[in-house]
């Protein structure tokens, strides 16, 4: 299970890059271990609205579907390939056990 990708965004202003970097790489030690996907920071940084002007524009038919939307209108800023994180993987492993554990309660 995992995902390949996050897009994240509205994180900080260009003038505050060196922040960027630390939030994106602090997002990316905590989705790392489980779940394991690159986190994709973009330029935009309006992320709800943004997104949502996005679906109105598919809905509308301004561009075919999302994935086509997304592949046009998004611009990266930057790319972390975060590492794995044995203490979350083995917990992450667990969760599941819990879960089917708990979920009569």
């Amino acid at each position: 299970m995992g995902l390949a990708s996050v897009y994240v965004s509205g994180l900080a202003k260009d003038s505050d890059l060196q922040r960027r970097r630390g939030a994106i790489a602090s997002l990316a030690a905590n989705f790392s271990g489980c779940l394991n996907p690159e986190l994709i920071a973009l330029q935009e940084e309006e992320g709800a609205a943004y997104g949502a002007a996005i679906l109105a524009m598919v809905e509308v038919g301004a561009y075919p579907n999302l994935t086509t939307a997304l592949k046009i209108v998004l611009q990266e800023q930057s790319v972390v390939q975060p590492q794995a994180n044995v203490v979350y993987k083995e917990a992450f492993q667990r969760y599941p056990l819990l879960y089917e554990a708990l979920k009569a309660i």
